[in-house]
């Protein structure tokens, strides 16, 4: 079949990086017509979202491809992973209450299919940013620190969002003792040059809130960092 060999070419153009070729050959897929149009519908919103030289890209032309993957898709995996870089290119758009609304959607799709796996720990991380993003900190304080206890090697990343979260709650001593008890080493699989830029944001989060706390006046008249 002609969609057979374009689909082929496709996939091996996608995987050599060449994501305009390979975008046109899935849309010769889709004009073909398939059982399950969610993969095609979703590999071209990923090859638009990746390819920086097609005429007048947009992120949005990607999310109306991933929009269409999740509404027609029969398989999980494709609805889940459509419906988060949906969330992420909308994240990216800095439209983050729609972005909320597409993670939550992944998020309770995990937890339906009992899969609370690496996926699913981004997407409840990425939801608790958009959270605090709209200035829920007390909600994004819950998914933040849910991020923490289910992979570790998000811990870094969350603990710092909670401290900053605590501060905006007012909740000083429980974001100091945050600060108190970031470690010096990074966890296993985490990049040595990101730990070593968290540890120091939070170390001079940690002397900030001491000098506040000891002169009784609030972190919110210090320049945030």
């Amino acid at each position: 079949m002609v969609s057979t060999a374009h689909y082929e070419r496709a996939l091996a153009h996608e995987q050599q990086g060449e994501f305009a070729q390979a975008l046109v050959l899935y849309q010769a897929c889709l004009a073909h017509g398939t059982d399950d149009p969610g993969d095609l519908l979703f590999k071209c919103g990923w090859c638009l979202e990746h390819e920086h030289s097609l005429n007048n890209p947009t992120q949005l032309q990607a999310l109306d491809y991933y929009i269409q993957a999740a509404e027609v898709s029969h398989t999980p995996a494709t609805i889940q992973n459509s419906l988060f870089r949906a969330g992420w290119v909308l994240m990216q758009e800095q439209r983050w209450l729609e972005a909320a609304q597409f993670l939550r959607k992944v998020i309770d799709g995990a937890e339906l299919l009992e899969l609370r796996d690496a996926f699913y720990a981004h997407a409840v991380y990425w939801y608790a940013v958009c959270l605090e993003t709209q200035g829920r900190f007390i909600d994004a304080l819950e998914w933040y620190r849910l991020a923490q206890a289910i992979a570790p090697v998000l811990q870094p990343e969350s603990c710092l969002r909670e401290i900053l979260c605590l501060e905006q709650i007012g909740s000083y001593h429980e974001a100091l003792h945050l600060c108190s008890a970031f470690h010096a080493n990074p966890p296993a699989n985490f990049d040595a040059e990101r730990y070593a830029e968290l540890f120091s944001v939070v170390n001079r989060k940690k002397a900030i809130l001491e000098a506040c706390l000891n002169q009784n006046f609030s972190p919110s008249q210090k320049k945030r960092m």
